[in-house]
Formats: C-alpha cells, structure tokens, sequence
C-alpha cells in the first residue's frame, strides 16, 4: 500500500487554519520547494487533543528547526557576539538579582504586561490585582504573608493580569557561588519565564560562548543525568533551552528538586553550575497560570 501524502507549498508562507485550533505558519527559509507531509501523520496530529502536544507533533511533522525552537539564530547565519551591549533579556534578569534583598535565597519574581516594559514584583503585582474589579480585595495581613502564600494568592486572584498571551512572569535565581567569584557578576543566573504564553528556561552567563547549539547535562539529587542542548544567542551570554514543552519538562521535573547542577563547556573548561531549587514550587503558581500548564 502506498502511503498518501500532502504536499505544501514552501515558496510563500503556508498558513494552515486548523479546527482543532493549530495556526501553523512555514517561512519560505524553511525549505526551497515543497515538503511532503504524510497524511497518517497529519490526521494523528489533528486528532491530538493536548494544545501543547498538538504543537510538538506538527514540529515533529514539518521538521521545525532547533533554531526556530529555541528562539535562537542558526550558527550559519548568526551575528558575531556584541560586548558593547547586554541583550534586554540578560538586563532584566541582572537587574532582578542586584535588587535581591540582603539575606533573600528564594527565587526573584518579575512581572509585566506583554509590550510593556513596567515589571512588577509580586507583591506589586498582588496589589495591581486586588485593584481589579473582578479580584477580591487582599486579606489584611497581606505584607505578612510568606512568599509561598502570596504567589498562591497571585495566581488564584489576578484579575486579569495573568491571562494567557497578556502577562510575562520571570524568576530568576543566581549559581551557588563558586570558591572562584568575588563579584555578583561572575556568577550564571537561571532564569525561567512565561512570555506570551511561551515557558522558557534560560541560562545567563558572565561569560560568553559562541553563539549555536551547545551540549549542556542537567543533574538532580534523583533520576539520572539528562543531556539537552541548548542554543547561545544574542551576544552569546544567553543560553536558551527549547521553547514550550521541552522548557516546561525541564521546570516540572526541577520544581521537586531541592537544586540541579548544569554542566557545560565554557572558555574550553567543563564548569558545573548549581542552582538551588528549594522554593521554586512555591514561585510557580503565577507562572504556571500565564502559560496555561
């Protein structure tokens, strides 16, 4: 029997308006012809019923590549790296950790209206949502509550400043301190995120690495040592996992973790960076509402 296939045309954008609620859109970068898609494959990715595996299986199908994925540029066609600029994503996550308290270990929590640029902390963002007309006024000892209480109160009263495509939410969370830095800024940020109803976990480092794929190995306290790669983009101080549902495997399984250990080659040595995990489940609530998981 002869498998049937559908062909598309990838000499001008392809838009596929789907029933089951996929927009899918090919660049004319993605191919010089046309792809053909199996017909088998097309009807089980429109039977899936999961947004995010719906997603997965077209990417799966079409062969989406890792740089689309990752939000990074392909190392053929990438810029040289910039010192002359931080990306903005690096700005935000450095700002965030030089406005830690003195004495503060827990995950940093950003918030902001997509297209804006005024970024909330959660207890500004709790009182932007009691300020709502749909949210419920806060309980009196609200400036009491421990960080666990207030961002369980975020997600279940926002208003409506978590709906999904509206709110950026960011946490942020430094390395352990190697015996070698002696300044903040020797030291990797972990920075995981919902953009746009996009999960993204993120590496900033203080140094940077070419910019393309790079091989990093992700250990926790159980289960063995997982090997992803990840993509260095903008200057090449950003490394930046797969967007969506790879980002959000990585998070579920972290958030159980007291900490991880990232390991990768900077500056030709295999540097281990860990990371403490300890309240990271308790900062997820916000996060996990904006991005629908």
């Amino acid at each position: 029997m002869t498998a049937t296939n559908t062909r598309f045309d990838m000499k001008k954008p392809v838009l596929l308006s789907l029933i089951s609620g996929v927009l899918l859109t090919a660049h004319p970068a993605a191919a010089t012809d046309t792809v053909a898609v199996p017909k088998a494959g097309l009807d089980t990715c429109l039977q899936t019923v999961d947004r995010l595996n719906r997603l997965d299986c077209f990417d799966k199908l079409l062969g989406t590549p890792i740089s689309v994925l990752s939000g990074g540029a392909s190392s053929a066609d990438a810029p040289a790296p910039s010192s002359q600029e931080k990306p903005p994503i690096a700005t935000l996550a450095h700002a965030m950790e030089r406005a830690r308290a003195a004495g503060d270990d827990g995950w940093q929590f950003r918030y902001s209206q997509v297209g804006s640029n005024d970024f909330l902390t959660l207890p500004e963002l709790m009182a932007e949502a009691a300020a709502a007309p749909a949210a419920p006024p806060p309980p009196a000892d609200i400036d009491a509550l421990p960080e666990k209480s207030a961002a369980i109160y975020a997600a279940q009263n926002p208003g409506d400043l978590l709906q999904p495509g509206t709110a950026n939410v960011y946490l942020t969370m430094p390395e352990t301190p190697p015996a070698d830095a002696t300044e903040p800024a020797d030291r990797a940020i972990l920075m995981l995120s919902c953009e746009a109803n996009i999960t993204t976990a993120r590496l900033i480092l203080p140094q940077p690495l070419s910019l393309g794929p790079h091989t990093i190995e992700i250990r926790t306290a159980s289960g063995r040592p997982e090997t992803e790669t990840w993509q260095a983009v903008a200057d090449g101080t950003v490394l930046i996992n797969a967007r969506g549902l790879t980002s959000i495997a990585d998070i579920t399984r972290w958030r159980t973790a007291p900490r991880i250990q990232l390991s990768l080659g900077i500056n030709n040595e295999n540097r281990a960076l860990l990371f403490e995990m300890e309240n990271l489940a308790d900062m997820l609530p916000p996060l996990r509402r904006a991005c629908q998981w």
